[in-house]
């Protein structure tokens, strides 16, 4: 981005006016307007300007460090800034992502946390959803020799692990009951998420990781699996063995008691893990 586009994208981020932002850093309407259509490539006034906009003038010239003064932009005003950047209304965004216009309007409202269009509105907005997300990465136009991130392939509900021992695959669960999480890898629409309890999966998994499990997926021998056991009233989670005949599920701490559980009929396998995460 040019330091045109900057100016503009924060003024309209911050829902100023020209003339409003002008009046605040003692410069006329005009002036403002000569910056953002590419006129004054180095305004003499940037620091007063970046104060008004919140942001640091290094950003405004160079694109770097875009902490503002107060906090930095959350998913509402990233959406929104790219929105009116690109010379979008809500009407327009809303119908190009697949959604209606009162939903945007959430969005932007700040109402709406964890959009379930977000895969298709970072298409429609030119970004990435990490950057709609979080802030990071970018868009893809500010930085070039970097290539992008995995894409997001959807956004899929954490459950309790009582509620993945009776998972059924045609449940819907709305995205008010459930937080969603963004998924990098293919996996089918019935995919749910679940948070790693324990240590018995560790090395590889630990306590509060998220494991993604598609009910779709094919189980084999080696695959990480959730089961759930007919004498308990929640899912487990382990590694398939397959010997044979013979099915086991194992930890993969080596120091857990219990090594194997014979599979003889007392089990089901809800689901096969497809990606884990960790958040620190």
């Amino acid at each position: 981005m040019t330091i045109s586009e900057r100016v503009k994208i924060r003024r309209l981020a911050l829902n100023l006016t020209q003339t409003q932002l002008a009046e605040a850093i003692g410069v006329t309407q005009n002036a403002i307007h000569k910056i953002e259509d590419g006129t004054t490539k180095q305004p003499r006034n940037i620091s007063e300007l970046a104060q008004a906009l919140k942001c640091s003038p290094n950003w405004l010239l160079f694109g770097e460090d875009i902490k503002s003064n107060e906090q930095k932009m959350d998913l509402a005003q990233r959406v929104k800034s790219r929105r009116t950047a690109l010379g979008l209304t809500q009407k327009e965004t809303a119908e190009a992502s697949g959604m209606i216009q009162q939903s945007l309007q959430k969005i932007e409202d700040g109402k709406t946390q964890n959009p379930r269009r977000l895969v298709d509105l970072a298409r429609v907005l030119k970004c990435s959803p990490e950057w709609l997300l979080f802030g990071r990465d970018g868009k893809p136009s500010d930085i070039p020799n970097i290539s992008t991130g995995p894409e997001i392939k959807g956004f899929f509900p954490l459950i309790s692990w009582v509620r993945a021992g009776a998972w059924s695959a045609i449940e819907e669960i709305h995205a008010l009951e459930a937080e969603r999480f963004p998924c990098p890898v293919n996996c089918s629409a019935n995919t749910f998420v679940l948070k790693v309890q324990g240590i018995s999966m560790e090395p590889t998994f630990r306590d509060g990781d998220l494991i993604f499990v598609d009910p779709e997926v094919e189980w084999r021998h080696g695959a990480y699996v959730v089961a759930r056991l007919n004498d308990q009233n929640e899912a487990t989670f382990k590694q398939l063995v397959v010997e044979g005949s013979l099915k086991f599920l194992k930890p993969l701490n080596p120091n857990w008691p219990e090594q194997l559980i014979p599979i003889n009929g007392n089990c089901s396998i809800v689901g096969v893990v497809v990606f884990s995460g960790r958040a620190f």
